[in-house]
């Protein structure tokens, strides 16, 4: 999964992907939720450095929006 991040320079699937998926198997991914930001899929998982300022950055712009 390491190597698909990096490749792909942290490109997560976006919610309404997820929900998707999620309508295809028995157990949810995300809980339901109108919030952009819930059902994090990749809270357990560490990410280079690089990757948390990309984070870090997203978050500065919508607050700044």
């Amino acid at each position: 999964m390491l190597r698909q991040v990096e490749e792909h320079d942290y490109s997560p699937p976006r919610r309404d992907k997820i929900s998707a998926w999620q309508q295809e198997q028995e157990f949810p991914i995300v809980p339901e939720s109108d919030g952009v930001d819930a059902g994090n899929v990749y809270d357990d998982l560490k990410f280079p450095d690089r990757i948390y300022r990309h984070i870090a950055d997203y978050y500065e712009d919508k607050a700044n929006q």
